[in-house]
């Protein structure tokens, strides 16, 4: 019957529509990518984010796009989108892990990577969110700053010198 075919191409329609305001209008960063690890769409915050264009993002490989630093040293952290794809698991990089913007600046975040499965349960693709926390980071390193240092000299208080010599203790025993 064609007013079903009409019903349900309408319902079809008004699915997608909602889909892709719904895409377009979440805060994080979202980036989709296909089997081989190719950029399949991006919304505008995940464009936002990495100091891009979405056109400059589209058909780009992830890992090449979406580069990893440890959180405290500048050293790249392993990029764990093709473990993703390979194994069909979640995996959520840890909490302040950086990621290298286009401009080269630096932005902390928090993220999760999960997998996109087809109806026989292969992996087709995966999803990427992640939210910009470099205020929360800066806001917390102020804060254990502020814990273990005088107010006034700016010098380590008691907790800042026990805390120092907690370290130096442990490298003698460690032979450093």
């Amino acid at each position: 019957d064609i007013s079903e075919r009409k019903q349900a191409h309408h319902e079809l329609f008004e699915a997608k529509e909602l889909a892709e305001v719904t895409f377009e209008a979440i805060g994080e960063g979202v980036i989709r990518v296909d089997h081989s690890g190719a950029i399949t769409d991006v919304n505008s915050a995940g464009a936002h984010l990495l100091g891009a264009t979405r056109e400059q993002l589209l058909g780009q490989s992830f890992g090449a796009v979406v580069r990893f630093f440890d959180p405290d040293e500048n050293r790249p952290v392993a990029d764990p989108m093709p473990e993703v794809l390979a194994q069909g698991d979640r995996v959520r990089v840890p909490i302040f892990t950086r990621l290298q913007r286009s401009d080269n600046t630096y932005i902390s975040i928090v993220d999760s990577i999960s997998p996109i499965h087809d109806d026989t349960g292969v992996v087709r693709g995966a999803v990427f969110v992640f939210q910009d926390i470099s205020e929360a980071r800066r806001m917390t390193q102020e804060l254990v700053h502020q814990a273990s240092h005088d107010a006034l000299t700016g010098l380590p208080n008691r907790r800042g010198f026990d805390e120092a010599l907690e370290r130096t203790w442990a490298r003698v025993q460690q032979g450093a």
